[in-house]
């Protein structure tokens, strides 16, 4: 478990948003374009550079997805004594 400040769960929570609702339909829709161009798949460079995209931003969604499920929001942050 890590604990957040409401700030960063919110800012955390706005990128995850970010990526569902902007980014991944953004990619979604350049890979449509780029299956249409008539290019085999193999040799199609904008596919590839496409799908590693998706890849990478799935990959970044799950990872603040389980860290916001996991997370404790405390305004106040204390440190382990010493």
């Amino acid at each position: 478990m890590v604990t957040l400040t409401k700030t960063d769960y919110k800012l955390l929570k706005s990128h995850l948003d970010h990526i569902e609702y902007v980014l991944l339909p953004d990619v979604a829709e350049r890979l449509k374009k780029a299956r249409q161009s008539g290019a085999e798949l193999y040799d199609n460079y904008e596919y590839e550079f496409c799908r590693e995209e998706q890849s990478f931003l799935y990959e970044q969604q799950n990872k603040i997805k389980e860290l916001l499920e996991n997370a404790e929001v405390n305004d106040v942050i204390r440190f382990p004594d010493k």
